[in-house]
């Protein structure tokens, strides 16, 4: 493709469609609705995990499918969870389904024992 002057009606108007969710996902949700957008556009994922790095991809995979068969009654394959690696958790998961969290990481319990 050398210039959009390449590209056929359809193709365009798909475009046009995406460019519409875009605006509308940024004004409703602000930065939020941007990620969520890229989200779906790049890895088309709904089920993604965060996990400590120290962790194994196993234990964090059949943690993650226990969290999405007892909570969310759902059991995607391994293919479909997108794993993250995040420092900042300082241990254990993160769990998404969507824009849903079942947050298990430790630094969620620290900000829950200040309280």
């Amino acid at each position: 493709m050398d210039s959009i002057k390449d590209l056929s009606i359809s193709e365009l108007k798909s475009i046009l469609k995406s460019i519409r969710e875009y605006i509308d996902l940024r004004k409703k949700l602000w930065k939020r609705g941007a990620k969520y957008f890229k989200k779906n556009l790049l890895w088309g994922h709904d089920y993604i995990v965060e996990y400590y790095p120290s962790l194994s991809k196993e234990f964090v995979l059949w943690e993650a499918s226990k969290v999405y068969a007892e909570v969310f009654h759902e059991k995607p394959s391994q293919e479909e969870i997108f794993l993250i690696e995040k420092k900042s958790l300082w241990g254990g998961i993160k769990v998404y389904r969507e824009d849903e969290l079942v947050d298990m990481s430790f630094s969620n319990v620290e900000k829950k024992l200040k309280k």
